[in-house]
């Protein structure tokens, strides 16, 4: 670090200038951040990728050695595991795009390199005395390791705040290797991953930044793919905490973990694991299409995130086959009370925003047939938050095909007036604006980055901005709980923000966090509550907005369903999909 402490200096422990691509993300990354700088490159002398191409023989020679040195170490049964998953590995599922080598040696050309060997002690490497202080005189703030092996030793406080390395997997559950592998083969609907501070324990670092994923079920190299991009910005963000003086963390308890360490698979297991992808596969195609119906309560919203009470929902649903009803959010105007809603149409595959005035339906049957259009435009609507500010009641539904999120006046339920742009070139999905601490806050994700994921949050000192990206986006990356799902609240003092679970299947159920910190360069929040539908009862697939006004709370729910318009329409996609 620059004597100010304004600056931070990092090196890579890495095999020369060619880096995985999800690798050169992350260095990339942190490239990109104002004065953070690569110093050195700590090189492994054994897998130096600068160094000269064995020839054909000399690589079956390495393969060979390899193949003994196994059968010695860890005897013959494990030798098989091993060839076997390399086989399939590379001739079968290959190393997907996050694997694909890339050269980044114009990015860190200049950067001094010291190439340094290991002494190996059963399965830990340690550095020489001599090796570690030539790194320490670089005065390095932290290395990021993306070679090497299990390191122990002096080498783990070379830097200021030590070694980082990745951990694809949730360290609770699954350690050892094939990362993002058990998952799948242990049908668990989330991937977890780990930047942690190494320390003498294995897989027992201090954790930096945490992220849980949807698993892909029927794709190992997808699942990997999307584990390794969904964590390259983390050494950047754990940095930019560093300069902005959020990095309390870097100092917390280690981890601790009991979870059993997981090796190569079997040959016996790599059949069963393709006979479960063969199975996910399967699920997805036959599970059918979502219908979503409304739900509205006189009940405080609050009470649904309490166990010892169950508000009772009147349930309403769309009358046709082609479209279902989403999204809803309520409003008092004039006296009366109106619900809006999206209504989404699998013909046109777009929605509009609609409503319905809620005191003309006395609570039964479906919406009142007379449905009004509230807003429509050539791009998908949907999300119609709503809310009120000094008097105004104002919207903000999804427009991420206009790529932007935009707020809007209502003056009727058939009167949207457009305001402003709040934030341009953004495919803003459910953004979710709240007033907290003299500050607007807008919470949303994005179509183009892991929607269901990554937690995206600006703010402003009034509604019409100027609207700021929080320092550290995306502030949260967390496929239970991340995306908005619908009218945050207050209850004594703290603010609770419902969030969608999308592991299962897009809007499985709602899970409630109570936010615990929320400043332009800090943001945390913790689970307290689930809602989620009755599996009895008749939309027990899910969950995925519940909001409050005009004295209701609405929700929505859906079911899967197989109907001669879906079927129809399936047949038509697979027969394109076949077609010449």
């Amino acid at each position: 670090m620059s004597e100010d402490g304004s600056t931070l200096d990092f090196g890579i422990m890495c095999t020369g200038t060619t880096f995985d691509r999800w690798q050169a993300e992350c260095v990339r990354h942190l490239l990109d951040v104002e004065n953070v700088r690569p110093k050195l490159l700590v090189v492994d002398e054994r897998r130096a990728n600068d160094a000269a191409p064995k020839s054909g023989l000399g690589r079956v020679a390495e393969m060979a050695q390899s193949v003994v040195e196994t059968v010695e170490s860890e005897g013959a049964r494990e030798t098989v595991n091993k060839s076997s998953w390399r086989l399939y590995k590379h001739h079968v599922a290959g190393d997907g795009e996050s694997r694909k080598p890339v050269d980044l040696s114009a990015e860190l050309d200049g950067v001094e390199r010291i190439r340094c060997d290991v002494r190996e002690e059963g399965y830990a490497e340690y550095f020489s005395a001599s090796d570690v202080d030539r790194i320490r005189s670089f005065d390095l703030d932290f290395l990021l390791r993306f070679a090497f092996g299990i390191i122990k030793g002096e080498i783990l406080d070379a830097a200021r705040y030590g070694v980082w390395s990745f951990h694809h997997g949730d360290e609770q559950k699954y350690r050892g290797l094939p990362p993002c592998f058990w998952e799948i083969y242990e049908d668990n609907s989330v991937t977890g991953a780990v930047l942690q501070r190494l320390t003498e324990r294995l897989d027992g670092g201090v954790i930096l930044r945490r992220g849980y994923f949807p698993t892909v079920p029927f794709s190992w190299t997808a699942n990997l793919d999307r584990t390794l991009s969904g964590t390259t910005r983390w050494p950047a963000q754990v940095a930019t905490d560093i300069l902005n003086g959020e990095a309390g963390y870097l100092e917390q308890t280690p981890s601790k973990t009991d979870a059993p360490v997981y090796r190569s698979p079997s040959p016996s297991q790599i059949l069963r694991f393709d006979a479960r992808r063969a199975a996910a596969m399967l699920r997805e195609v036959t599970r059918g299409y979502e219908k979503w119906s409304i739900g509205v309560s006189d009940a405080p919203i609050r009470d649904f995130a309490d166990d010892e009470r169950s508000p009772t929902v009147q349930w309403y649903s769309s009358p046709t086959d082609t479209e279902f009803v989403a999204d809803p959010f309520p409003a008092e105007i004039d006296g009366d009370t109106y619900v809006f809603f999206e209504k989404y149409s699998y013909e046109d595959e777009s929605g509009d925003i609609s409503y319905l005035n809620y005191d003309d339906t006395e609570g039964e049957g479906h919406p009142d047939p007379a449905v009004g259009t509230a807003l429509d435009r050539p791009y998908h609507l949907s999300y119609p938050y709503l809310f009120r500010h000094d008097g105004d009641l104002y919207a903000t539904p999804e427009t991420h095909e206009a790529n932007e999120i935009a707020l809007y006046r209502v003056e009727s339920p058939e009167e949207w007036e457009r305001e402003r742009t709040l934030i341009p070139d953004v495919a803003g999905v459910d953004p979710t604006p709240v007033r907290r601490d003299g500050r607007w806050w807008l919470f949303f994700t994005k179509r183009d980055d892991m929607v269901n994921t990554n937690l995206y949050l600006w703010h402003a000192p009034e509604l019409t901005g100027p609207w700021r990206p929080h320092a550290n986006n995306p502030v949260k990356t967390d496929v239970r709980a991340a995306r908005p799902a619908g009218t945050p609240w207050v209850t004594d003092g703290d603010l609770y923000r419902p969030t969608q679970d999308c592991a299962d299947w897009y809007g499985r159920r709602i899970v409630v966090n109570r936010v615990t910190e929320l400043t332009p360069t800090a943001f945390s929040e913790e689970a307290v509550a689930e809602i989620a539908p009755n599996e009895d009862g008749p939309l027990a697939a899910g969950r995925h907005t519940i909001s409050s006004g005009g004295g209701l709370t609405l929700l929505d729910g859906h079911r899967f369903v197989w109907n001669a318009y879906n079927l129809r329409r399936t047949a038509d996609q697979i027969a394109r999909n076949l077609g010449p």
